[in-house]
């Protein structure tokens, strides 16, 4: 089975947000600022993921009317970028997939914001993500999603 068989049996559809552990611990180990702090602490993303051939389509539903979605290819950098200015945030992100878990490395264009990794597995009936600082995986933020 390839890898887009293998994400696409496990990932494909749409991912209510339920529940988010040690997001305030993980906030202050990124050393975010107070502004995306308080973002990241009050949004509770619903995710969709859309298999598209040899790639996925990945959208985040952050509030009604307010999606962020990206293309994605395993082993292909890709570029996330708000659409405000200035940015809140301006990522290059190379996604992978190896043995059910789903990898994101995320590169920050914009000074001042850290690196990060987030790691997708399934768990049960959950989606479980899990975002630490790239090279610091003492602290992690770990967000749980419900199939809808």
């Amino acid at each position: 089975m390839s890898a887009y068989d293998q994400f696409e049996k496990l990932f494909c559809g749409e991912w209510k947000f339920d529940k988010a552990e040690n997001a305030e611990e993980f906030c202050n180990n990124a050393k975010m600022s107070p502004e995306d702090k308080q973002m990241l602490m009050n949004i509770s993303p619903d995710i969709l993921f859309q298999r598209k051939g040899d790639s996925f389509l990945q959208t985040y539903r952050l509030a009604p009317g307010v999606e962020i979605s990206a293309t994605i290819k395993f082993g292909e950098e890709y570029e996330s970028r708000d659409t405000n200015e200035p940015p809140r945030w301006h990522n290059k992100v190379k996604p992978s997939f190896t043995n059910g878990v789903f990898v994101q490395e995320i590169y920050s264009q914009l000074p001042g914001k850290c690196d990060l990794v987030v790691d997708g597995k399934m768990e049960g009936d959950y989606l479980v993500t899990t975002t630490c600082v790239k090279g610091d995986p003492s602290v992690k933020g770990i967000k749980y999603y419900k199939k809808v």
